[in-house]
C-alpha cells in the first residue's frame, strides 16, 4: 500500500467513525473521532464533547432535536407548546452562543439566533455536540460550543425505509428514506412531516416537513466530493401573548428554510490534503399577528413582520499529516451575510413601519496543529476575523490531553471566542433604532477534566469543569440616553462557571446506561441599564432561564427482537421575569420520565417490520420552563417503521 493510499485509508475510516486500517499496516489506536471538535480526523482528546447516534434515538422515540439535547445535559429552554420557541442556554451562554451546523453548513441566523423546535430527527445519522469555546475554527456564534448534526447515507445496497407515528394532542409523524451506496458513490434522500394540534384548545397547530438529501462521490483513491441539500417549512399557530395568556386566535409564525453544502477533499501528496467547502444558507419567514375583529383597535393591536436572510461562504485549507494522527490546518474564509426585514405595528396612535435591508462581508484566516503524540493530545490554533460591522477580531484555543497507563485521561482548554451582533441590533429602524457600531459579545473560557475508562471500557467516566466570562453583552433600552440615540448597547457582563458530568455503562448484552449532569452557577457582574430586579441584567443576580442542574439517566434492556428504554430528566430552579406581574420570579425544578420500546415484530424476505413508540411526561408532571408558558403534560408517539 502507498503512502498516498494509506493516508487516504486513514482519512476516510476516521470521517466514517471508525480508525481501522489494512490488516497488513500496523494497528493505530485512537479516541472516539468527533470531526467537529478539530475539523480533521483525528483525536479529541482536549475537549469535551458528545455523540448521539440516529440508533439511539430511533430506540428512544425521539422526534425533536431538542429533546435529544437533553441527553447531554443540555439546558433547553422550550416556550410553551410543540413548535414555540426553544432555546439552548450551553455552559450558561446566551440562546445564540451555540453554533449549529447540518452537514457542515450554518443555520444560525446571523448574530447567532436559532430555534431548536424545528430540528427533526428521523434523517440524522449522528449528532455532535461539542462544548466550549470554538471560534477559532468557526467563526461567530461557537462561543460555548458547536451543534453538528450529520445525515444519513447509505454504504451498502438500495435500502427504502418508512415509518409512520400518532398520538395524543392530534399528532403525527410520517417518513421515508432511500439510502444506498458501493465502492465509489454512496447517497441518501429523506423526506419526512411532524404535525400536531398543540396543547392548547384553539390556535395551536404546528406543522413541520423536510426533504433532505446527499451524496458522496469518490471518483478515484485520493478524491472525495459530498454535496448535501435541505430544504424545510414550517408553521406555527401562536394563541399565547408574552405572558403565556391563551388570547390570541389568529397569530402565527411560519418560515421555509434551505441548505446546500459542498466538502470536496483531495489528496495533492503522500501528506498534503487540500479542502474546499461552500455553504449556502437561506430562510424565509416571518409573524403574522392582524386584529382579531372590529373592536380590536385599541393599545397595539396588530403586527406583522418578513425577513428574508442569507448566509453564504467559501472556506480553503491545507491539511499537512505530520503523522497519521496529527494534522496542520492552514486555511482562509470568505463570508456574506444578508437580510432583508420588514415590520409593521398597528395601534390606536397610527402604524409604525420598520425596513432595512444591508450585507456584511466577514474574512477570516486561521491555523490549528491538531492530534496525538503517543500518549499526549493538542489543540492549538488562532483565528483572524475581519468583519465590515465591527472590525477585527482575535480568537485562540490552546488544549491538552494526556493519556495515562491506567486508562486515564486528563485534559485541560482555555481560549476566546465572539459572537457578532444581530442585523436587527445593528440596523434596525423604526420601533427600535439599531446601533452600527457595536462591539461583538465576548468570552474568555478555561476548563480542566478527566476521562476514565473501567471495566474492559463497558463503563465510561466523563468529569469537566469550566469557567467562563462573558463580555460586551449587548442590551436594549426604551430609553435612549439621548434623543435620537440607538437602542442598543454593548453594556453588561456575566460570568458562568460549573461541572459536567457523564457516564455510560453496558453490562453484558442487555443491560445499558447512559447519564449526564450538570450543574451551572451563573451572576451578572456588570449590570446593565436596568439595575432593577426585573432588568436583563441586574447586577449580582443570575442570568435569566439557566437553571442551576440539569440531568439526564437512560437505563435500558436490550432484548433478541427490540429494546426497553427509561429516561428520567430532571430541570432545576432558574430566575424568571413574569410579564404577568412584571416581577422576577424563581422557576421550580421539575423531573419527568419518558419510557420508549422498538421492538421487530416482522424480519423475512429482506423486509423487516418495527413498532417504535415513546411516551413521555409518563406521570403527567405540571410545569413552566419559561414563566407563564405551559408544557405539555403525557404524551404518546407510537406507530411502525418499515425496512425494505
Amino acid at each position: 500500500m502507498t503512502m498516498k493510499r494509506r493516508y487516504l485509508a486513514i482519512t476516510l475510516a476516521l470521517i466514517s467513525g471508525t480508525a481501522e486500517l489494512n490488516a497488513q499496516e500496523p494497528a493505530v489506536e485512537l479516541d472516539p473521532i468527533v470531526i467537529t471538535a478539530t475539523r480533521v480526523p483525528v483525536s479529541a482528546a482536549t475537549v469535551s464533547k458528545t455523540v448521539i447516534t440516529g440508533e439511539e434515538l430511533q430506540q428512544l422515540g425521539i422526534v425533536q432535536v431538542a429533546d435529544a439535547i437533553r441527553l447531554a445535559g443540555g439546558a433547553v429552554s422550550p416556550t410553551g407548546s410543540f413548535g414555540g420557541q426553544t432555546t439552548l442556554y450551553l455552559r450558561g451562554g446566551e440562546g445564540g452562543y451555540t453554533r449549529v451546523l447540518i452537514d457542515g453548513v450554518p443555520v444560525n441566523n446571523p448574530g447567532g439566533d436559532f430555534n431548536y423546535a424545528h430540528l427533526l430527527t428521523s434523517d440524522i445519522e449522528r449528532i455532535e455536540l461539542v462544548r466550549g469555546p470554538t471560534s477559532v475554527l468557526y467563526g461567530t456564534d461557537a462561543v460555548a460550543g458547536v451543534l453538528q448534526i450529520f445525515t444519513r447515507r447509505g454504504t451498502s445496497d438500495a435500502r427504502v425505509t418508512l415509518e409512520a407515528r400518532g398520538g395524543n394532542y392530534g399528532s403525527y409523524s410520517t417518513a421515508a428514506s432511500l439510502l444506498g451506496g458501493g465502492d465509489r458513490v454512496n447517497y441518501g434522500v429523506s423526506i419526512g412531516q411532524y404535525k400536531t394540534a398543540g396543547i392548547h384548545e384553539f390556535n395551536s397547530d404546528y406543522r413541520n416537513s423536510y426533504v433532505s438529501g446527499s451524496v458522496e462521490l469518490r471518483p478515484d483513491d485520493v478524491s472525495r466530493v459530498r454535496i448535501s441539500l435541505r430544504n424545510q417549512d414550517r408553521r406555527f399557530e401562536a394563541p399565547t401573548d408574552g405572558s403565556g395568556n391563551v388570547v390570541d386566535r389568529n397569530a402565527f409564525e411560519f418560515g421555509e428554510t434551505s441548505t446546500l453544502g459542498v466538502d470536496a477533499r483531495r489528496l495533492l501528496t503522500d501528506r498534503l490534503e487540500g479542502v474546499v467547502q461552500l455553504a449556502n444558507y437561506t430562510s424565509s419567514g416571518g409573524f403574522d399577528d392582524q386584529a382579531d375583529d372590529a373592536a380590536d383597535n385599541v393599545g397595539f393591536f396588530g403586527f406583522r413582520s418578513l425577513d428574508k436572510i442569507a448566509r453564504r461562504s467559501a472556506d480553503a485549507s491545507v491539511n499537512f499529516y505530520a503523522t497519521p494522527g496529527l494534522v496542520l490546518t492552514v486555511g482562509g474564509q470568505v463570508e456574506e451575510e444578508k437580510q432583508r426585514s420588514f415590520s409593521e405595528s398597528l395601534s390606536e396612535f397610527g402604524t409604525s413601519n420598520g425596513l432595512f435591508d444591508v450585507t456584511r462581508w466577514n474574512r477570516a484566516a486561521y491555523v490549528q496543529v491538531a492530534g496525538g503524540l503517543g500518549a499526549l493530545s493538542i489543540q492549538v490554533g488562532g483565528r483572524f476575523d475581519h468583519n465590515e460591522a465591527f472590525g477585527d477580531f482575535f480568537t485562540y484555543r490552546l488544549g491538552v490531553g494526556y493519556a495515562l497507563a491506567s486508562k486515564t485521561t486528563i485534559r485541560g482548554a482555555f481560549g476566546t471566542a465572539f459572537r457578532e451582533p444581530t442585523f436587527f441590533q445593528n440596523f434596525a429602524k423604526g420601533f427600535a433604532t439599531g446601533n452600527p457600531d457595536l462591539d461583538p459579545e465576548q468570552t474568555t473560557s478555561w476548563e480542566v477534566g478527566v476521562d476514565q475508562a473501567l471495566l474492559h471500557g463497558n463503563l465510561q467516566l466523563n468529569a469537566t469543569l469550566f469557567d467562563q466570562d462573558f463580555e460586551e453583552l449587548i442590551e436594549f433600552t426604551f430609553s435612549p440616553p439621548n434623543p435620537g440615540a440607538p437602542n442598543f448597547f454593548n453594556i453588561a457582563e456575566a460570568s458562568s462557571r460549573g461541572i459536567e458530568f457523564s457516564v455510560t455503562y453496558r453490562a453484558g448484552a442487555h443491560v445499558s446506561l447512559r447519564g449526564s449532569y450538570t450543574y451551572n452557577d451563573t451572576k451578572i457582574t456588570q449590570q446593565g441599564f436596568d439595575p432593577s430586579l426585573t432588568g436583563t441584567f441586574s447586577p449580582g443576580e443570575q442570568l435569566l432561564r439557566r437553571p442551576d442542574h440539569v440531568g439526564s439517566l437512560t437505563v435500558g434492556y436490550a432484548f433478541s427482537a427490540g429494546s426497553f428504554n427509561v429516561t428520567t430528566n430532571h430541570y432545576g430552579a432558574r430566575d424568571d421575569i413574569d410579564f404577568g406581574i412584571f416581577d422576577r420570579v424563581v422557576l421550580d425544578s421539575y423531573t419527568t420520565v419518558d419510557i420508549a420500546l422498538a421492538a421487530k415484530v416482522y424480519e423475512g424476505s429482506g423486509r423487516t417490520v418495527t413498532f417504535e413508540g415513546r411516551l413521555a411526561n409518563v406521570f403527567d408532571e405540571e410545569f413552566e420552563v419559561v414563566s407563564g408558558f405551559a408544557s405539555p403534560g403525557r404524551n404518546v408517539l407510537a406507530g411502525f417503521r418499515l425496512g425494505l
